[in-house]
């Protein structure tokens, strides 16, 4: 089965579940349809929905509203985000846990006169609340400059830039930028604190990672993955804390090349093409990765061999430092998956370590017992990322729609979102939920749903974030055998997310 896929229709399963009450000393619900046990996700947008708190008052400032002064420049932005992915609280790096995806306009400021001097666009990662007391970290990957802009005065394409303070106060934390140059990258590191700034040598250098995804990805001795020729990586977001570590995603044209006797690349034979999404990573310690989630194949023939076009839904991840290749490619006839731990003395398949990277969990309803809605996928996932390091797990982004349907299972609204799943081995899934879009009833615009399924039958969690009025309302809850155990919720995964817009395709 694709990965990408998230079957359509409502199971009959899930009226009689919606019916049920939800009461901690209840019998556990029946499993849904195609799932282990019936967990979160929706819009508890009611106050009296148990566990739900509200938060303090919201924050009405804008994500990344704050200038930042790195590498010389001040830099401010001159729009709002428009947020165009995102990561739930549950999920694993290198993705950023908590953060929001996009991009965002920057106007450079003259230090003396506080007038823009020039202006860039660039992809953001952000989080609010993901430290505890507050904290807020912030990505920036420039992309472009404004047209007629002086060079001097703003900084270069490929450039990166990192803040990450700690408290509501925020004046602990530390400051990373790196910013390519005739001479080489121009990388300055230094932590803030309340008596100054302390600068700090840093040989991490950030805009090495984008170009990764030109490294051949070998799949025997014969056949390797690589960029087509003539064709460059389409960056489509970014996402980390450098200098611990960061990654670039983007789609790419990919080719399968057979190595001729020559020993010239330049001479090696295209087998096929396809096109995919692909992240790569790198972080402090000099571990690299790759990740590659096929979708759809271009030319050549199609097949499971070295030598073959992968299929869509095939996954592909290197993890360079430790010499770990990984492949999952669906067939007919099952999956078929590679492990091997790649050394100087040979390769060395794993044959103990088969987990499916191309076969995800499949859910065909999501529902909060106590809120009395429920989701319902009506349309396959739209992706729009890949992510993680499998064969210990993977992630996927994408769009999505879903019918709102009451404790009776009548449809009474119906929401777009943008949507990441994580899944990985002995049975472990997570989704988190960011709403988009509303049509009738259902949760507002921004709210964000998040739930994890364990291997273990009936227990999980969820754990909701839902504007209202001038208050976040949360809630977490605990999914048992016993009942549902609510826990009160304080942290705040939507906080600062007021003044931001989103890119919704269904729109």
């Amino acid at each position: 089965m694709p990965m990408a896929i998230i079957r359509d229709g409502i199971a009959d399963a899930v009226v009689a579940v919606l019916k049920r009450s939800s009461s901690p000393f209840d019998s556990p619900p029946a499993p849904l349809a195609d799932s282990s046990i019936a967990l979160a996700a929706l819009g508890v947008s009611r106050r009296e929905l148990s566990g739900a708190v509200p938060a303090l008052r919201r924050s009405t400032t804008p994500a990344l509203s704050t200038p930042i002064v790195a590498g010389g420049y001040e830099i401010a932005p001159s729009s709002v985000l428009n947020v165009g992915s995102f990561y739930g609280l549950i999920i694993t790096p290198p993705a950023l846990t908590g953060s929001v995806q996009g991009t965002q306009e920057f106007d450079v400021i003259d230090p003396n006169t506080h007038q823009p001097i020039g202006s860039f666009d660039a992809f953001v990662s952000t989080t609010n609340s993901l430290i505890i007391g507050g904290g807020i970290s912030q990505q920036i990957y420039v992309t472009s400059v404004a047209d007629g802009a002086d060079p001097t005065a703003t900084p270069p394409v490929g450039t990166v830039i990192s803040k990450v303070t700690f408290g509501q106060a925020g004046r602990l934390g530390f400051l990373y930028s790196a910013m390519p140059s005739d001479l080489g990258t121009e990388i300055s590191f230094k932590l803030l604190t309340p008596f100054g700034d302390v600068k700090i040598p840093m040989p991490y250098d950030a805009t090495l990672v984008a170009g990764e995804v030109v490294r051949p990805m070998e799949l025997n001795d014969e056949y390797y993955i690589a960029p087509a020729p003539g064709q460059e990586l389409d960056v489509t977001s970014t996402s980390g804390v450098p200098p611990l570590f960061t990654d670039i995603q983007g789609e790419q044209v990919f080719a399968v090349y057979q190595r001729t006797d020559d020993g010239v690349d330049d001479n090696d034979a295209v087998i096929g093409t396809f096109k995919g999404y692909v992240t790569t990573t790198s972080d402090i310690m000099g571990t690299t990765t790759e990740a590659i989630l096929v979708t759809e194949v271009l030319t050549g023939n199609v097949g499971t061999g070295p030598g073959d076009v992968p299929p869509a839904g095939s996954v592909y991840n290197v993890i360079y430092h430790f010499g770990i290749f990984y492949s999952s490619i669906p067939s007919d006839s099952g999956d078929v998956v590679t492990t091997e731990y790649r050394t100087i003395f040979g390769n060395f398949k794993l044959p103990f370590y088969e987990w499916s990277a191309s076969s995800p969990l499949v859910y065909d309803s999501f529902e909060v017992p106590a809120a009395g809605y429920g989701l319902i996928p009506v349309t396959t996932l739209q992706p729009a990322g890949v992510n993680g390091l499998p064969p210990m797990e993977v992630q996927v982004q994408g769009y999505q729609q879903f019918n709102v349907v009451d404790s009776d299972g009548n449809v009474i609204g119906s929401v777009d979102g943008d949507v990441t799943y994580q899944w990985m081995p002995f049975g472990i899934y997570a989704e988190a939920i960011l709403v988009t879009n509303v049509d009738g009833e259902g949760p507002p615009v921004g709210s964000q749903i998040n739930f994890v399924n364990s291997p273990w039958k009936h227990w999980g969690a969820y754990y909701t974030a839902v504007p209202e009025g001038d208050d976040d309302v949360l809630a977490f809850t605990i999914v048992s055998p016993f009942g549902n155990i609510p826990i009160p919720a304080r942290y705040n995964a939507i906080k600062g997310f007021d003044d931001v817009t989103y890119y919704d395709p269904f729109v």
